[in-house]
């Protein structure tokens, strides 16, 4: 496990360097990202009176799941 938790790391940083360039600048990844997060969080949203509706909505509940839950 070591191993390959290593690996991954390595590779993590090796791309985490590079330039992102191809066809999808300029994507709005904001559709996906919503259902993706609604999917994941929307019921701990909902429960904080939270929207996800635009991409402020998944900023504003990534800043609270890194804040007050320290996700």
């Amino acid at each position: 496990m070591a191993a390959i938790a290593g690996v991954l790391e390595a590779l993590t940083r090796d791309v985490a360097k590079r330039e992102l360039v191809g066809p999808w600048e300029g994507y709005d990844t904001t559709p996906t990202d919503l259902s993706t997060m609604s999917a994941a969080f929307g019921e701990l949203a909902a429960g904080l009176g939270m929207r996800l509706e635009k991409r402020r909505d998944i900023d504003r509940l990534a800043q609270v799941l890194v804040t007050q839950l320290g996700l």
